[in-house]
């Protein structure tokens, strides 16, 4: 099992990809808008994405979910209740802010 660190360029979140190479499945946790680099050589090992987790619903965390779901459509995206509604109310998220 390997984790993969990424360091976002926006406000330096930080994802990560725990990977688990024998299975070929891993998880994502907080994607950020420009995970892309890290993700591709997944796509192209066979890797298969079962979740994507978010911490909590700001944007610099959740910016990159769409890209995920483009590239591993089955996976879950999983958030706490709490937070559910951040997903999809950009004041709340604060994306209106940012971007």
């Amino acid at each position: 099992m390997r984790v993969i660190r990424h360091q976002a360029a926006l406000l330096d979140a930080n994802s990560y990809v725990v990977v688990a190479d024998q299975a070929k499945l891993a998880v994502i946790i907080d994607p950020t808008a420009d995970l892309d680099s890290d993700l591709e050589p997944l796509l192209a090992a066979g890797v298969a994405v079962e979740a994507v987790i978010l911490t909590h619903g700001h944007f610099d965390h959740i910016a990159g979910c769409r890209l995920c779901n483009t590239l591993w459509s089955d996976a879950k995206v999983m958030v706490h209740e709490a937070d559910s509604h951040l997903l999809s109310d950009p004041d709340a998220n604060l994306s209106s802010w940012f971007l």
